[in-house]
């Protein structure tokens, strides 16, 4: 029981409640707007209303002619290689019966950041990361 819980904690926070209808829309909702844009020849109004995709957004996409959406929030930490590496860790942890508390998990993700010179945003004064 207590692994499900370690794993997804490291990978999302843990309460987070959406705020904001901010980027809302997915990426395939976004190239089915810019094509009907751009190839069918519908207005830009018209397709904001039918794919509730911002006016802004749909003419932003189509002058830089880019479908990549934009990450939201603060840039990770740890990349999903080492994230993985840290996960299976603390996984291994389990396995051999010993259990790791959210604090010490906290300590040892500033620990692996610091030996792994990964420049970082954790709370140096008392060596933890954040709950999230």
């Amino acid at each position: 029981m207590g692994l499900g819980i370690i794993a997804t904690s490291m990978h999302m926070p843990r309460n987070y409640v959406r705020k904001t209808v901010i980027n809302s829309y997915n990426k395939e909702s976004l190239q089915n707007a810019l094509n009907a844009v751009i190839n069918d020849g519908r207005k830009i109004r018209e397709v904001r209303r039918c794919f509730n995709i911002p006016e802004s957004t749909l003419r932003k996409k189509i002058s830089l002619n880019q479908l990549k959406t934009s990450r939201l929030g603060r840039k990770p930490v740890f990349t999903e290689e080492l994230e993985a590496e840290l996960t299976e860790y603390v996984l291994m942890l389990a396995k051999l019966f010993y259990g790791i508390t959210p604090k010490k998990l906290r300590h040892l993700a500033y620990r692996y950041a610091d030996e792994k010179n990964i420049s970082h945003n954790f709370n140096k004064e008392r060596q933890l990361a954040g709950k999230d």
